[in-house]
């Protein structure tokens, strides 16, 4: 994706100083869209998944509590045409996803070898992400006036 928002660190050319530039009438890139509604598709279909078809544990307030505040920071960051953080937020949580299903899918085979090595990668991808990436980001907007 070709934009001057998305950072090298998530495999950008630009730098994420810049998803705050004239807004909130930031140009915004051809697919951030498709992303954003596909999360928004995803997220309410495990609203309803929650909701309806899956049994009631202890849990269940928790996990509804955590589906409406996901619900309404996606649909909040669009409204608000945010969506320059709100990708890179989306991006970071999601992209460790695609080794835990793919580990939890060779676990349920006989490729055992696999599953730890998608475990691995997948672990690696989220410390990565969610506790080096993320927080750089939070930190940044809660102290550099540029981006408020």
């Amino acid at each position: 994706m070709k934009t001057n928002w998305l950072p090298w660190f998530f495999g950008g050319t630009g730098s994420f100083v810049n998803f705050s530039n004239n807004l909130p009438f930031t140009e915004i890139p051809e697919g951030v869209i498709d992303y954003y509604m596909f999360e928004l598709g995803y997220m309410i279909g495990a609203t309803v998944e929650h909701l309806f078809f899956e049994e009631k544990t202890n849990d269940f307030t928790m996990y509804i509590l955590h589906h409406y505040c996901a619900l309404s920071l996606v649909i909040a960051s669009y409204i608000a045409n945010y969506v320059g953080i709100g990708t890179m937020v989306l991006f970071s949580l999601d992209i460790a996803d695609i080794f835990t299903n793919s580990s939890s899918l060779f676990g349920q085979t006989i490729y055992d070898g696999m599953a730890a090595c998608h475990f691995i990668t997948m672990m690696i991808i989220w410390v990565y992400t969610r506790l080096l990436c993320l927080p750089y980001i939070v930190y940044y907007l809660f102290s550099d006036q540029h981006a408020m």
